[in-house]
This record gives structure tokens, sequence and C-alpha cells, in this order.
């Protein structure tokens, strides 16, 4: 599966200027802390991420943090992973920004362009770990 994603040039000036005035690694801690804080409390705004969700899940599991399962959609993992936690987190933030602007927030379903544009692919979000929880 080809799907678009902004490149790591792309995404670079938005890392600058998060990391402007603070480490790397303290500032992906900051993010993962706040985006638990947020999905604790509404579940399903995982959604908003798509097929980026899954890079993101894998980052607290990675962590040894399992507030929100450990099931991981091998195949769009490996889609949509950069290999870098803070270019999983920066595409992932993007994407979650335009479908909050569009008013996507908790919508599960997605269109992805593929990398030749001729095509596109859907996405449903579904991870029944965080559907579970927002029945909770």
């Amino acid at each position: 599966m080809d799907i678009y994603k902004p490149s790591e040039n792309d995404l670079q000036p938005l890392l600058d200027q998060a990391t402007a005035n603070q480490p790397l690694e303290q500032w992906i801690e900051k993010f993962l802390a706040n985006l638990k804080t947020i999905l604790l409390k509404s579940p399903l705004h995982y959604r908003a991420y798509g097929p980026y969700w899954w890079p993101l899940k894998k980052l607290f599991i990675d962590r040894d943090d399992l507030a929100f399962g450990d099931f991981i959609d091998l195949e769009w993992f490996l889609v949509m992973d950069y290999g870098k936690p803070e270019f999983n987190i920066l595409a992932a933030f993007a994407y979650e920004d335009l479908r909050t602007a569009k008013n996507f927030i908790d919508d599960p379903f997605h269109v992805m362009e593929t990398v030749d544009g001729d095509d596109a692919v859907e996405f449903a979000s579904n991870d029944p770990e965080m559907e579970m929880m927002a029945m909770l």
C-alpha cells in the first residue's frame, strides 16, 4: 500500500518549532502525556488520527504504557510508521489538526491518498480496545 504521507523534510519545520525550547525527548514525553490525558477523557478522539493512530499507540506500548491496550494493526502500522517517534507524532498531529479543522474529530472513516495520486484507499478507524474504553 503506497499511502501518501508528508516527508520528513515537510515535517522538519514543525519539529524545529516544537523543540526550539526543549530537548526532543522532553517534547515527546510531554506530547504523549497530553495525548494520554485527552484520550482518557475522550477515547473516541483516537479516530481523528486515522491510520496514524497505530504509530502513536505503539509509542505508548514501547514505553510500557498499556493504558490503551496492546493491540496494533500491524499492516497499517508498517505503512504509516516513519521509524522515528518524532515524525510519527508530527504526522499524526498534522493529520489530526486537519481533521479537527474540518470537524471530523470522531468520524471513523478516512480516505487516504496514494503516492501516485490516482487512487484513494479507504480506512476505518477501528481499535477495539479504544472502542471498548469509550463504552465504559
